[in-house]
Order: C-alpha cells, then sequence, then structure tokens
C-alpha cells in the first residue's frame, strides 16, 4: 500500500468515498474509511446532505476525514436533477483531485463512477450492496422502463471502474450478464 500513500509529487493520496445516504459513511464503511485513514491516505466523503447532518459531520472531522455535499436524489427520477447531481458531482472531483473513488449504492455508483472517469480519476471502484430496483421483477410499463434504463447505466459505469465489488455471487451475476 506504501506505493500508493504519496502520488509522483511526494503529496498524499486522496480517497472520495462516494454515497447515497450520509448515515451509511459511519455505519457500514466507517471501519473502511478509518482504515483508509489511517493507512496515511487523505479521505474525504460526500454524501447528499452531509453537511446538514452534524452529527455525522462530526464524528468523520474526528476521524481525519474531509466532508462534502453531493446533490444526488436517492429516489427520485428526475433526469435534470439527476443531470445537475452529476455536473456536481464532476467539480468536486477536480476541486479535490482524488487519486482513487469509491461508490456505492445505485446513483453514486453511475455517477460517480463516470464523474470520476471524466475527472481522470485514476483508479476508480463500486461497491455494489444490493440489486435494488433496477434488478427486482416489476410489471408496469414505468417500471420496467426505469429497470432498462437504470441496469443500460449500470453497464456503462461499471466498465470505467477497475474493480467492482458485489456483496454476494449472485449480485456479479446480475451485473455482469
Amino acid at each position: 500500500m506504501q506505493s500508493f500513500i504519496s502520488n509522483s509529487t511526494g503529496k498524499r493520496a486522496k480517497v472520495l468515498v462516494l454515497a447515497g445516504l450520509d448515515r451509511s459513511l459511519i455505519n457500514f464503511r466507517g471501519s473502511l474509511i478509518k482504515a483508509l485513514r489511517n493507512s496515511g491516505l487523505e479521505v474525504h466523503a460526500a454524501a447528499p446532505c452531509l453537511l446538514a447532518n452534524t452529527d455525522v459531520v462530526n464524528e468523520l472531522s474526528s476521524w481525519g476525514v474531509v466532508s462534502h455535499n453531493v446533490p444526488l436524489q436517492r429516489a427520485g427520477l428526475n433526469p435534470l436533477k439527476d443531470l445537475l447531481g452529476f455536473f456536481n458531482l464532476v467539480r468536486l472531483m477536480l476541486k479535490v483531485r482524488p487519486t482513487f473513488v469509491l461508490s456505492y449504492t445505485i446513483k453514486p455508483v453511475i455517477y460517480g463512477t463516470f464523474a470520476a472517469w471524466l475527472s481522470r480519476v485514476p483508479h476508480r471502484f463500486a461497491l455494489i450492496t444490493g440489486l435494488g430496483y433496477a434488478f427486482a421483477s416489476v410489471s408496469s410499463l414505468k417500471g420496467r422502463l426505469i429497470q432498462s434504463v437504470g441496469r443500460s447505466f449500470y453497464s456503462v459505469a461499471l466498465r470505467r471502474a477497475e474493480l467492482v465489488f458485489y456483496r454476494t455471487q449472485m449480485m456479479s451475476h446480475c451485473c455482469v450478464n
């Protein structure tokens, strides 16, 4: 890991952890974030409305983590708001200039991985934590359309990730095929 801790200019390498829910940074990725920080990396965390949740920000700050807001709607289907969120992710990545980006949950994986690729982040990782709505059984036309778009976006984004982590083997089969 030592080769990743500093870049060619001798500065500490940065990692951006991108979540869909602020509290999950502590509850589900806290151990990982602490390990990244303890390894010498400069860690940044981003989630929707993160800066409004002072408990989470204070805990992340106590670990030495820099917090950022990202305007992503977890369940929204407004393409204009999603596009705005995507451009704000690109702006954040150009500002932070991370060496690594780890995204988890559907919108951070899709928009975050693609934004990291466009921003020329060298190492992009996606964590698929569950199959969610994009792979659920639905019968309505609207539901099938949303699934089709979601699967297509996943496919495009995951091809731009250096490594994809799946919680179960079943998830890897659904996403790869």
